[in-house]
């Protein structure tokens, strides 16, 4: 759910914030089953705060 709390930080914390997962079912389970939550747009839009690091 680190996907999630990506999304709740605030602009300031993000400059310090990268993510590492290893075979991550993020997008091939939870986006399936909770697309509000964890569709391919909410996805891309938590890389995109991390500046994808």
């Amino acid at each position: 759910m680190a996907a999630v709390a990506i999304l709740q930080l605030p602009p300031q914390t993000l400059r310090r914030v990268a993510l590492l997962t290893y075979g991550s079912p993020l997008r091939r389970l939870y986006a399936r089953l909770f697309p509000a939550y964890l569709g391919y747009d909410v996805l891309r839009d938590a890389g995109d705060r991390i500046e994808w690091r």
